[in-house]
This record gives C-alpha cells, sequence and structure tokens, in this order.
C-alpha cells in the first residue's frame, strides 16, 4: 500500500515537472511569439512584390456585350445606317427616272367656241393616245378629232395613227439602246457604292467597340496599378514608423501614387464617354461590359480585286458607252415620218370619207456643231481618266493589302515580345521586392521597376488593340467585314 503511494506520488513529481519546467515556457512562448507575428505581419505588404500588375479579372457585374450584338443593336436603331439603304434607293429612282420617256401619254381636249355674229356655239374635240418605244426610237401616236366651223354647216371627223423613226442620229433607237446599257452599270454601280458604305459603316462601329474596350481595360490597369502604389504607400510609411525608410521616400511614393489617380480620372472619363457613345448608337443606355478578342491569326491571302476596283471597272465601262452616245450625236438628225388617217367632211349633212397616207423626212442641219463636238471631247475625256483612275487604284490595292498584310505580322511578333518582356519584368518585380524588403535595394531602384512593369502592361494592351483594328481595316479592304445577301 505504501510502496503504491509512494509511486504514484513519484510519477506525479515527474510529470508536473515536466509540465512546469518544459512544457508551460515552451506554451507561453509559442503564445508570445505567435501573438507578435500577427501583430506585425501585413499582408498587403507582399503584393507589389509579387508582381500582380497583370491584367486582373475584375468582378463584372454588369451584362457583356459582344461585338457582333453591339453592330446588329446599332444597325437597328441607329439612324445613319437607315440614311445609306434610303439614299440608294433614291439613287435608284433617279436613274429610272431619267429614262422614263415611254409611258403612254394620254390627251384629251374638250371645248367649245361661241360666235357672237351668229349667235352659236361650236363644239371642238379631240383624244390623242401616244407612246414611245423607246429601245427602238419609234414614236407612235392614235389620234380622233371632231371639229365644226362657225357660221356653216361644214364639220370634219378624223381618226387615224402616226409614227416617227429616228434614222440617222439615233438610228432605229441606238443611242437608247445605249443608254439602257448604261443606266443598268450605274444600278450595279450603286448597288456596289451603297455595300461599300455599309462596310465602311460597320467598320467604323467596330473600331468605336475596339475604343470603348481599350477604356475598359485601361481604367482596370490603371485601377490595379493604384491599388499596388497605395500597398507600396503603406508599407513604405510602416517602414518609415520604424525609421527603416526616410521621410523623402514617403513623399516620392505619395507623389506617384497621386500622379496615378490623375491618370486614373482622365481613363474613367474616357470609359464614360465612349459607353455614351455605345449606348446613343444603340439606343440603350444599359450598363455592359465589352468582350475582349483574343489574337488569333487568320489569312493574310489578298483577293485580285475588291468591290471597289469593281464598281471602277464598271464606271470605266460606262464612260465608254457615254462616249459612243456622244460620237452618235455628231450626225445630223433624220427622222422619217409617217400617218394614215380617216377623214369625214360633213356639208349640208352630206357626209364625204377620205382615206389619207402621208410620209415625209425631217432633217435637221445645225450650221455650228461646236457644242457636241465639245460634248465628244469631254466624254472621250472623261474615259481616258476612267482608265487611269482604274490602273491607279488597283496599284494601290496592292500596296495597301501588302502593306497591311505586313502590318498585322509585325503587330503579332511584336505583341509576343510585349508578353515575353511582362514576364520577365514582372520577375524582376517580384524579386526586387523581396530585395527591397530586405534592404539590397533602394526604393528608387523598386520604383523603377515597378515602372517598367507598369509600361510592359501598357504595351501589351496598346498592341492587343492595335491589333484588332488592323484586322477590321484588313477584312474591310479585302471586302469580308460583310457579305452580301443574294
Amino acid at each position: 500500500m505504501l510502496s503504491e503511494m509512494m509511486l504514484s506520488l513519484g510519477w506525479g513529481l515527474v510529470g508536473g515537472m515536466l509540465v512546469t519546467l518544459i512544457l508551460v515556457p515552451i506554451a507561453y512562448a509559442c503564445e508570445h511569439d505567435v501573438s507578435r507575428f500577427i501583430k506585425t505581419i501585413n499582408l498587403k505588404r507582399f503584393i507589389p512584390g509579387l508582381g500582380l500588375l497583370l491584367f486582373f479579372t475584375l468582378p463584372i457585374y454588369a451584362e457583356e456585350l459582344p461585338d457582333t450584338l453591339f453592330i446588329q443593336k446599332a444597325l437597328k436603331n441607329n439612324p445613319d445606317y437607315q440614311f445609306i439603304l434610303e439614299q440608294q434607293i433614291g439613287e435608284l429612282h433617279q436613274i429610272d427616272l431619267s429614262v422614263a420617256v415611254s409611258d403612254i401619254v394620254t390627251s384629251v381636249l374638250l371645248g367649245a367656241s361661241y360666235n357672237f355674229d351668229n349667235e352659236e356655239t361650236i363644239p371642238d374635240s379631240s383624244l390623242k393616245i401616244s407612246k414611245l418605244f423607246y429601245p427602238t426610237g419609234t414614236n407612235v401616236n392614235a389620234f380622233y378629232q371632231n371639229r365644226r366651223f362657225a357660221g356653216s354647216n361644214f364639220k370634219v371627223e378624223s381618226y387615224g395613227a402616226a409614227f416617227s423613226q429616228d434614222l440617222l442620229q439615233n438610228a432605229f433607237g441606238r443611242n437608247n439602246r445605249l443608254t439602257l446599257q448604261n443606266t443598268s452599270l450605274q444600278k450595279k454601280i450603286i448597288q456596289i457604292q451603297t455595300l461599300e458604305s455599309i462596310e465602311d459603316y460597320i467598320a467604323k462601329l467596330h473600331q468605336i467597340y475596339n475604343d470603348w474596350t481599350e477604356s475598359f481595360k485601361r481604367v482596370q490597369l490603371e485601377r490595379n496599378i493604384l491599388n499596388n502604389i497605395e500597398l507600396l504607400r503603406k508599407e513604405v510609411q510602416l517602414k518609415y514608423k520604424r525609421r527603416i525608410a526616410s521621410k523623402n521616400d514617403v513623399d516620392r511614393v505619395r507623389l506617384q501614387e497621386l500622379n496615378q489617380r490623375g491618370i486614373l480620372i482622365d481613363t474613367e472619363k474616357q470609359l464614360k464617354h465612349d459607353a455614351d457613345h455605345i449606348g446613343q448608337l444603340m439606343n440603350d443606355f444599359n450598363t455592359y461590359t465589352p468582350i475582349v478578342k483574343p489574337i488569333i491569326r487568320f489569312s493574310l491571302a489578298i483577293p485580285s480585286e475588291n468591290r471597289s476596283l469593281q464598281a471602277l471597272s464598271l464606271m470605266e465601262e460606262a464612260n465608254e458607252i457615254e462616249t459612243k452616245i456622244r460620237a452618235n450625236e455628231l450626225f445630223p438628225s433624220i427622222t422619217l415620218d409617217t400617218s394614215i388617217f380617216n377623214e369625214a367632211r360633213t356639208v349640208n349633212n352630206v357626209r364625204t370619207d377620205n382615206l389619207f397616207l402621208t410620209g415625209g423626212l425631217g432633217i435637221d442641219l445645225p450650221v455650228s456643231n461646236q457644242s457636241k463636238q465639245l460634248s465628244y471631247q469631254l466624254s472621250k475625256s472623261i474615259q481616258r481618266q476612267s482608265q487611269l483612275t482604274l490602273a491607279a487604284s488597283k496599284l494601290a490595292y496592292q500596296n495597301d493589302s501588302n502593306r497591311l498584310a505586313d502590318e498585322i505580322l509585325v503587330l503579332e511578333r511584336r505583341f509576343q515580345i510585349d508578353e515575353k518582356k511582362a514576364r520577365l519584368a514582372n520577375d524582376i518585380l517580384r524579386q526586387d521586392g523581396d530585395d527591397y524588403r530586405r534592404g539590397s535595394i533602394s526604393l528608387n531602384e523598386y520604383i523603377e521597376s515597378l515602372n517598367r512593369s507598369i509600361q510592359s502592361q501598357h504595351a501589351i494592351l496598346s498592341r492587343s488593340i492595335q491589333y484588332q483594328r488592323a484586322r477590321i481595316e484588313w477584312y474591310r479592304l479585302t471586302d469580308r467585314l460583310i457579305t452580301p445577301t443574294p
């Protein structure tokens, strides 16, 4: 019994000694160290050295707006697009109006004359229907006339048809047929020009969307930069309190923070302006965020010609036809006029019918034909100008296409270099942040590293937007931005 009690007291003494002399001091020491570490640690101070100046994806609480949906809404709700379509309709009607001379024209005369001497009313009526067959230049008309002469029982009633045909200047409608060919070409030119106007407008909308995208991403970038500079300023202030950094270091960081705040104000103002412009074009002022397209390679094959060259080729053909028309107008005008009509004469209630057939030539011989000569020479000059314009435009198209293709390839390579530079700048910034906290480098050296990282991120953003702009310009130049419906 006594031995068991002594054994228990011995083990209790040993256990209490271990707890009192070893475990309790260790626990107090750990609690003290942990408390002190928690009080001194500031997780935010490590952020500037982590190179987190890459594009942060901020929380997006607004609806995303792809460029295709923006284009659809802008075309639907903006009057500029509707104006382009209405302008095409007006130009087509104007061309049709220039050759709308083949309509059937009806002339009706219902009148009367009053003879004061005999105190009688004399009726007089006529009806005439004319039609020009434009492709052949043939003018046909049918007529009816009923007339009684005053103071007598003499009455004349006639009806018949008359024909008129150009024989030389517009021989059997040759100029008219050339004019019809010309109007057909002009309609094709107007359709091509309308497509070009629509494509230019859509390209403009794409560039407006790119402006908005650039402003949006730049605001994100500038805010992240400002956050990192604020964290750097807090760390420097903490070092200043510990008398590790100088007051000048604190002021230097504050100055950079103020500069960044000014930059952020300007970028936010630009973003608001671009967002308002987007809303006005769509007539939709809800809050949206753009979608940044990645840099993806696409075909740089150059088509042999584009719609602009097609329009110039058609214009050259139209000017050639116009020259032929002006050349035909140099000939004198000779017209064959024929008519056949029946005339009934009534005298004292005695009616006599006669059938007449007439024919003749109308010749127009101007004394001086200088105006038509000048018109012909002018048309020849315009034709030569159109040929030279087409040749120069083909060269310009090839040069512009080659230059733009080279620019796109250069932008791709420069973007890859910018990405590598940004990664290196962030690695350097991370290491310089560690070195600055250890006191291995000065604040000036660390700020210089920070600025290099900022510049690299700006370069990536600018290069990406430049690439997207060049891509849209390439699609516009090669007629790939829109596909006309058949």
